[in-house]
């Protein structure tokens, strides 16, 4: 049995499943090449390599895509574009930290665990409610229940929604939340800097609700007394601590309401590797964490392959298999030209270990691509780090002068 799953979402992804096992799963990004892109129109495409007919083709959207016609759009491309005939169509679009606890559930490969699911904003529970943060119990024979969901729209901001928030004020892309957590280690405690998030989720006084009039659902950080001679850094350090301290919190409310001790973190906010440092440092020696590497939107189509492979009215997973790789995506193709200058010669990991000891920047590009917001070694760009002016060496090569920028400012700051 063939399963198609893609989300409209930012990070859009596109899963293809034969008989429960992973055929390929691809982020749209890793081939436009354009951050976060929504539409998976290209990694759609690759379905075609695999085959012509489809049983179940599962998607999903978020309110930021919440356009009904979209799909119509989609199931035009996918059948009379692309050729390929699909059996049924299901709509996930309201499960969306469900599906983001199945992917992580499935890979985790516990018999049973407590999953926290976690981001600045899921599926439209109505209107006016988006969820933000949901406890979730899977078991053998793979059932699962809710056992607590937290949305917006009843004076409750979630931990997430304040770090873009903040991110955003920082003047970066919300979804850049990875640069804020950056940021905070060039910071220090600062009185001046109020508390953001308390254990009741972020402070309301100090965040704006902006879907009123944009059409974004989120908010911004209001202005405050001293807020403009706070330090960036001091800013991001405060805004880390205090997501630091919640998430530990969460996860102790979620291992006392599933009374499991297996842990399942995921969605969004799990990206903030440092944070789950802390949460690693600071859970009892019995607890089991399992943190999934595929936890941002480009793992919803991965739990919306699995969940429609489980069946909704069975209310459970048909099988979990622990993840073993997270090369997953395409394939390299050895069809390319030579441009002038350029030799090609047989190499070695040693060979590629001196290039890098002698300063040289090496890429490599081999095998499958890698699924999740991480380069893992097939598709990576690999510099010495004993080197002083290694970060920004690399920045340069990469084009990132944006983070050169703020180099020179922290070093301005510190003059």
């Amino acid at each position: 049995m063939w399963i198609l799953a893609f989300n409209i979402t930012h990070d859009s992804s596109v899963t293809l499943l034969k008989n429960s096992e992973v055929v390929f799963h691809i982020q749209e990004e890793r081939i436009t090449h354009k951050k976060f892109d929504p539409s998976p129109l290209y990694a759609l495409k690759k379905v075609k390599e695999y085959t012509d007919t489809v049983d179940y083709c599962a998607y999903s959207f978020l309110q930021l895509e919440n356009h009904k016609g979209a799909i119509k759009t989609y199931y035009k491309y996918i059948t009379e574009m692309l050729g390929i005939e699909i059996k049924n169509m299901v709509n996930l679009s309201q499960d969306h930290h469900i599906l983001h606890a199945a992917c992580g559930f499935v890979h985790s490969g516990f018999d049973d665990a407590a999953i926290m699911v976690m981001d600045s904003g899921g599926a439209n529970i109505s209107p006016s409610q988006i969820e933000l943060e949901s406890i979730f119990k899977f078991s053998k024979p793979h059932y699962f229940t809710t056992v607590y969901q937290n949305y917006s729209g009843r004076g409750f901001i979630g931990a997430g929604q304040v770090y873009a928030s903040v991110t955003a004020h920082l003047g970066w892309d919300p979804l850049n939340c990875g640069k804020t957590m950056g940021l905070f280690s060039y910071g220090k405690e600062n009185p001046s800097v109020k508390k953001m998030i308390t254990e009741r989720g972020g402070v309301t006084t100090l965040f704006e609700n902006i879907s009123e009039y944009k059409d974004v659902p989120g908010y911004t950080l209001r202005e405050y007394p001293g807020l403009k001679n706070i330090s960036r850094e001091d800013l991001s350090y405060r805004l880390q601590k205090d997501f630091e301290d919640y998430i530990l919190k969460f996860a102790f409310k979620a291992l006392e309401l599933t009374g499991s001790k297996n842990l399942v973190w995921t969605g969004g906010c799990a990206l903030n590797c440092v944070a789950n440092f802390n949460l690693r440092k600071n859970l009892p020696k019995d607890v089991n964490l399992y943190v999934e590497p595929i936890s941002s939107d480009c793992g919803i189509s991965l739990g919306a392959a699995y969940f429609c492979d489980m069946g909704r009215e069975n209310g459970g997973l048909k099988k979990t298999k622990q993840i073993s790789t997270l090369y997953l995506g395409e394939k390299l193709k050895y069809e390319y030209q030579l441009l002038p200058g350029e030799v090609e010669k047989s190499t070695t990991p040693k060979e590629v270990a001196n290039l890098i000891s002698n300063g040289n920047i090496v890429a490599i590009c081999q095998g499958r691509s890698e699924s999740g917001p991480r380069a893992l070694g097939n598709r990576s760009i690999l510099f010495d780090p004993r080197h002083p002016d290694g970060k920004d060496i690399v920045n340069m090569v990469k084009d990132r002068w944006e983070a050169l920028i703020q180099c020179l400012r922290v070093l301005v700051s510190h003059w």
